[in-house]
C-alpha cells in the first residue's frame, strides 16, 4: 500500500507495480505523482497466470509523460480501479501525454474510472489492444483532442 505520499521528479515511472506471478493487490491512496519521465502511476502484468488488482483512490497525477497507465502481455491480467482521481497533463512539460492509457497484447486490461477528472492531456484516454477496456462513471474527460463524459465503455 502507498498512502499519503508524494512522488516527483523521477526520470522513469513515478509509481510502478508489476505482478510477476500469482495474485497481487496494490492499493494507492491520497498520493500525488508529478513531473516523472514515465507514467505517474502504472500497473503491469507480463507473466501468464499473474493477476494485478490495483485500486487507486484520491490520487492526483499531474505533468507526467502519461498520468495513469495499465499494461499486460503474455497472459497477464490487470484490473485497475480509479476512484476520485485527477489526471492532469501539461503541454508545457512533456507534450501532455495521455490521461489514462490501457495497453494489452493477447491479455486483459480493465480500467474502471469513477468520479474522476481527466483533463489537459494530449489524449484523455487511450485504450490499445483487443483485450483493453476503459470503463467510466461520472468522469469528465477533456483532452486537447477529446472532450466527453466517460460513461460505459470508451471506444476511440
Amino acid at each position: 500500500m502507498v498512502r499519503d505520499s508524494v512522488v516527483t521528479g523521477s526520470g522513469a515511472d513515478g509509481i510502478r507495480v508489476e505482478a510477476s506471478g500469482g495474485d497481487v493487490t496494490a492499493t494507492i491512496e491520497h498520493t500525488l505523482t508529478s513531473k516523472n519521465g514515465g507514467a505517474g502511476l502504472i500497473g503491469a502484468s507480463s507473466v501468464s497466470g499473474a493477476h494485478l488488482r490495483m485500486p487507486a483512490r484520491n490520487v492526483i497525477s499531474i505533468r507526467n509523460a502519461d498520468q495513469f497507465s495499465a499494461s499486460s502481455s503474455s497472459g497477464g491480467v490487470v484490473d485497475f480501479d480509479m476512484e476520485s482521481c485527477s489526471a492532469v497533463g501539461s503541454g508545457a512539460f512533456i507534450g501532455g501525454g495521455v490521461g489514462v492509457r490501457g495497453t494489452s497484447s493477447s491479455s486483459a486490461v480493465t480500467i474502471r474510472v469513477s468520479n474522476s477528472t481527466i483533463t489537459v492531456n494530449t489524449f484523455g484516454t487511450a485504450p490499445t489492444g483487443a483485450g483493453t477496456s476503459i470503463l467510466g462513471r461520472g468522469t469528465y474527460v477533456g483532452g486537447k483532442r477529446q472532450q466527453q463524459r466517460l460513461h460505459g465503455q470508451l471506444q476511440r
